[in-house]
């Protein structure tokens, strides 16, 4: 007579496999379609220029910290725990809607806090 383990008896664990360079779900953000899915955009347009202005000057200052600290893009995403293809994206303006984690999470991997504010705006005569 032969006794079978419980473990044995439970149906396999089901796991999703992915590709080592593939990003997380959210790392990156919304992509403009999904953006534009979610109705934060209207149809034919993209993000302000200001605001991806603002956030190609970040991304631009960030990857100039990475390259004088000596650092790889295999540095940072051990640092991080981001992908490269993620950070690579981030750092050449291929992600227009980062998520403030990601950000964070890059800044500190450079030992670089990531800071919010604002400013006031003359609003536009109409």
């Amino acid at each position: 007579m032969s006794h079978k383990s419980k473990a044995s008896e439970a149906a396999p664990t089901e796991f999703v496999k992915r590709v080592p360079y593939e990003p997380m779900p959210g790392e990156l953000g919304m992509n403009l379609d999904q953006m534009k899915e979610a109705g934060w955009l209207e149809e034919g347009t993209t993000t302000t220029q200001g605001a991806y202005d603002a956030l190609l000057g970040l991304m631009k200052s960030l990857k100039a910290r990475r390259l004088a600290k000596g650092l790889s893009l295999t540095d940072v995403s051990r640092r991080s725990n981001m992908t490269r293809q993620a950070i690579s994206k981030l750092e050449n303006g291929q992600v227009i809607n980062p998520t403030l984690e990601t950000l964070y999470r890059y800044g500190l991997a450079l030992d670089a806090g990531i800071t919010l504010g604002f400013e006031e705006i003359e609003p536009e005569d109409q």
